[in-house]
């Protein structure tokens, strides 16, 4: 690629006034280096074997300068026209599957979705594990199989329709971007979503009511969680993500005396049994779903078979 002129490179071997060099100056300016490069001796090894096989031995050897990470030595052993397409999407600043993943069509504002680095195949990486994923062929379950399955083909175009169906999706539920949403696994949560079994969470509005509702979260007091967690339980509709206000050890305290050590479910059914305090659990009277505070008027201590059978119904 240097030799090509795709690139420049700095070396103290040029001169101070143009410390940086591409090939075809190079060949201009400082001929005698240029002819070096170009009649330099590469040794060159064939690998020959299984992807298995090859992958092994890639390992073996992965040793000197900067390690190569699992994707890049998976490349090593699924070469071919599709690699080739699928890198050209994934893989450079330029290619669609990066500007899509770094940049909201919305705005036109960076709002990275993805983890890791374009150009050490992380990208890629994240979109055959989607693809993987969503394949409805059972034996494509892994990143390598996908990756044999798809050797052959001429392009990569079923794998970016796959990622792009996904990232659209996900800029078409969250208007208003945070940092949290990038790095969540978006291929297995778009997954969910189209198998129904996200049906009965805020996620299955639209986004102007998703926006709302995260809106309200933020600025709910009872609420103590991260922007992470606001995303998870939108998305899953488990109260446990927003960690919701306990209550302090003095109210916890002070309802135990007002109860006489009692559970106030147990004495309903009739059973007057005294509790240790470390036995009961203080529960919200009114849930938090229904507009319950973490106020001492709010609270009554359940023994631990009530307060489990209870669920913690927010």
């Amino acid at each position: 690629n240097y030799v090509m002129g795709n690139y420049s490179v700095k070396s103290n071997k040029f001169p101070s006034s143009a410390p940086q060099q591409d090939f075809p100056n190079l060949q201009m300016n400082l001929t005698d280096l240029a002819v070096q490069i170009l009649d330099y001796e590469l040794d060159i090894y064939v690998c020959e074997g299984t992807a298995s096989e090859k992958m092994k031995w890639f390992h073996v050897i992965n040793t000197a300068g900067e390690p190569l990470n699992e994707q890049e030595l998976r490349n090593s052993a699924y070469t071919g026209t599709w690699l080739s397409n699928a890198k050209q999407r994934f893989s450079t600043k330029s290619g669609r599957g990066v500007v899509l993943a770094d940049e909201n069509p919305n705005n036109d504002k960076a709002e990275p979705l993805l983890n890791g680095n374009w150009n050490r195949q992380e990208y890629l990486q994240t979109a055959i594990k989607w693809a993987s994923q969503n394949d409805n062929d059972d034996s494509t379950n892994t990143i390598e199989d996908y990756m044999l399955k798809h050797q052959g083909d001429a392009d990569a175009s079923e794998l970016w329709q796959n990622f792009s169906a996904i990232i659209e999706w996900v800029r078409g539920k969250f208007i208003s971007y945070q940092n949290s949403l990038k790095g969540m696994d978006w291929g297995t949560i778009y997954k969910e979503y189209q198998l129904g079994q996200l049906d009965n969470n805020i996620i299955k509005n639209s986004a102007s009511v998703i926006n709302e509702k995260i809106a309200e979260l933020v600025n709910d007091d009872e609420v103590t969680t991260k922007m992470k967690g606001i995303y998870q339980y939108i998305i899953y509709g488990d109260s446990k993500y927003l960690q919701l206000r306990a209550f302090d050890d003095k109210t916890i305290k002070q309802k135990y005396e007002e109860q006489s050590h009692h559970c106030v479910y147990c004495v309903d059914e009739g059973n007057n049994r005294e509790y240790a305090l470390k036995e009961l659990a203080g529960d919200h009277i009114t849930p938090w779903s229904l507009g319950g505070k973490t106020v001492p008027e709010n609270c009554q201590l359940l023994c631990k078979k009530h307060n489990s059978s209870k669920g913690n119904n927010y």
